[in-house]
């Protein structure tokens, strides 16, 4: 190979190189300059919090609980006379929050700046995450720009805000579907057959590695997310064994939910200990199987709007809706573009697909998307869990987040699709 030559691939990688990290730089200011025209945040005071009732005290309480006493396990200036303790509350599954919130501590030492500034930082963290799931799926920079805002900008973002921190941190949500879309490709991420050898043997790939991460993340930033994950997991084994007989993704999936269950353990372990010691707290967080049914999913809140939507036909209709039985905690509205996108999810379902890999990443999506809706709508899977199995996981509204990833994912590939066939035919024309 000539030096020319040599030095013209070198070039063209530094700037596709530079092409890659320009595209966050612009998703992440994007979402920014958005945020700051959304919640006018030039007249902020970072000093106060964005929200003060609610869970949002809660919140409040244990950022400042980090600030004086180095953790949130234990506050020495509540709970008079012994302090207050965690320990029976499992507040330890949020860990990953908890840990970054206290990094930002190392700058900041105002509890309500550090929650400000968190929230924030969640709309960035989550268009950056999401423009990485959709590159790495090899969709072309503007179209990833778009889907990651759609993404980041759900109405559920703000409908949780910081009195609902945690669940508004849904940033990990990409990735786990990720890695899950991975799983229904067939992409032998943990285990493979060695021809040569008749031998199975153990993978060890930056993409086994990035899985197991991501497991280990999810398994540290909140129950609900970790669990939906698990589920979804599952579903994807089960397909791709049922669907090609390829135990192998089965295995993997059943091997990425130990991974998740074990951090949540490992989260867990102060609590778990306590427990072991002083008994368990029969008053502290327990739930009916009912409650399954009043914080279960309907899905008429994915697609009405929200309370003063301001176009006063479709506001009538959420007022009526509004008061019929269990409304639940009504951040499920997917968004105008999104419904689309869930809709034509739901009709791919009666849509014969072919093997090319546009469609199988559709089919694998209208698979997920109605097992979502299986699993969390009142009566549901989730119903028969809470029964069964565990009350705990109750507010199953909560899978909203994966359910709008699917679809914008699905309105990605249509773009896409549109964006080729424009090239390929448009240019043709002229």
């Amino acid at each position: 190979m000539s030096t020319i030559l040599k030095t013209k691939i070198e070039h063209n990688k530094l700037r596709i190189k530079w092409k890659e990290v320009g595209a966050y730089i612009v998703v992440s200011g994007l979402s920014l300059c958005i945020l700051t025209i959304i919640l006018r945040l030039w007249l902020a005071d970072f000093s106060i919090p964005f929200r003060y009732s609610g869970d949002a005290l809660q919140v409040s309480s244990v950022i400042k609980g980090i600030l004086e006493n180095g953790w949130i396990l234990h506050n020495n200036f509540l709970g008079m006379p012994l302090g207050q303790n965690y320990y029976d509350f499992p507040v330890s599954t949020d860990n990953l929050h908890y840990l970054i919130m206290k990094l930002i501590s190392l700058f900041v030492h105002k509890y309500s700046t550090i929650l400000n500034i968190y929230f924030i930082l969640t709309f960035p963290i989550t268009a950056m995450l999401s423009l990485f799931v959709f590159r790495t799926f090899n969709m072309s920079y503007s179209v990833s720009v778009i889907g990651s805002l759609l993404y980041t900008f759900l109405p559920y973002h703000f409908l949780r805000g910081e009195g609902h921190l945690f669940l508004a941190s849904y940033y990990l949500v990409p990735l786990m579907i990720m890695v899950i879309l991975w799983i229904f490709s067939q992409k032998n991420l943990l285990l493979d057959f060695d021809t040569n050898n008749k031998k199975i043997k153990l993978l060890f790939n930056p993409k086994t590695f990035g899985s197991i991460l991501i497991c280990i993340l999810v398994a540290s930033a909140g129950i609900y997310y970790a669990f939906f994950a698990s589920f979804f997991l599952l579903i994807a084994g089960m397909a791709i064994y049922f669907k090609e007989k390829n135990i192998f993704g089965l295995i993997t999936a059943l091997v990425f939910i130990a991974i998740i269950s074990l951090g949540i353990i490992v989260n867990l372990l102060p609590s778990l200990f306590y427990e072991y010691n002083f008994g368990e707290n029969m008053e502290v967080g327990k739930r009916s199987s009912a409650e399954s049914e009043v914080y279960g999913m309907k899905i008429a809140q994915l697609l009405l709007p929200i309370n003063n939507y301001g176009i006063k036909r479709l506001e009538n209709i959420q007022k009526e809706y509004s008061t019929h039985p269990l409304p639940n905690e009504g951040s499920e509205y997917l968004g105008v573009i999104n419904i689309i996108g869930f809709i034509i999810l739901i009709c791919w379902l009666f849509k014969k697909t072919n093997n090319s890999d546009y469609e199988k990443q559709f089919e694998a999506l209208s698979i997920l998307n109605i097992f979502a809706i299986l699993l969390a709508t009142i009566g549901g899977i989730g119903s028969v869990f809470a029964l069964v199995v565990s009350p705990q996981i109750r507010a199953y509204n909560r899978i909203s987040t994966y359910i709008a990833f699917f679809s914008v994912f699905s309105l990605a590939l249509i773009l896409e699709r549109l964006k080729e066939y424009f090239y390929k035919y448009g240019y043709k024309r002229r």
